[in-house]
């Protein structure tokens, strides 16, 4: 008795297919693709550091101007203004404004003096101060009494980048000919290079 042994199908052998390469467009395509990606993140890199940028540059002009009015304030606060030397020769009128700064600085703000001895008198030693622009540079004056009050004074900058500067004078009941409050006082205000204005107001003495 035989016996058969059957045999498994054997598998038919496929032809492998050749690897099919990239085209040229394709290569392009993805080119492209990729390009407009790195495009897209490197414009918003961009946009976030000038935004940074510019926050940051606000915050120190609105810094400067607010240091100019400090400056000013305390110097008030000392004595006060003298108003024959801020406006001039001539009594103000209720929203009269003295523009300080080259070429129209005529006067700047003058204080009265610091009485150092409360003599009640104008003694040696005594101070006064002033304020204006110079171009975009803050200055402040000090002149120092020795037998009477020298003609030139000490001058030294204090800030730098300030486009304008205004004083107003202003009398309560005066109707708010441009002033921003109906009272008695100086009106600073203080314009940052980024053109923000800084108003306030300071009575003429203390």
């Amino acid at each position: 008795m035989r016996t058969h042994f059957l045999k498994s199908p054997q598998p038919a052998t496929r032809n492998p297919q050749p690897e099919r390469a990239l085209t040229l467009v394709e290569l392009l395509v993805a080119g492209v693709i990729v390009g407009v990606v790195f495009l897209g993140i490197i414009t918003m890199f961009i946009a976030g550091q000038k935004s940074f940028t510019n926050t940051s540059e606000q915050a120190v002009n609105q810094h400067k101007a607010n240091l100019a009015m400090e400056y000013v304030i305390k110097g008030v606060r000392e004595v006060g203004i003298d108003i024959s030397e801020t406006f001039g020769s001539a009594t103000p009128s209720d929203g009269d404004t003295d523009i300080w700064g080259s070429p129209a600085e005529p006067h700047g703000l003058t204080t009265l003096y610091v009485d150092k001895d409360n003599s009640g008198d104008e003694s040696d030693d005594d101070e006064k101060y002033k304020y204006w622009l110079d171009g975009t540079d803050f200055k402040k004056c000090t002149w120092i009494y020795n037998s009477g009050w020298p003609a030139a004074c000490d001058a030294e900058e204090i800030i730098t980048q300030i486009s304008a500067l205004e004083f107003r004078y202003c009398e309560a009941g005066g109707g708010l000919n441009g002033c921003a409050t109906d009272s008695d006082g100086i009106e600073i205000k203080v314009t940052s290079k980024d053109n923000e204005d800084y108003i306030s107001k300071v009575p003429y003495s203390y």
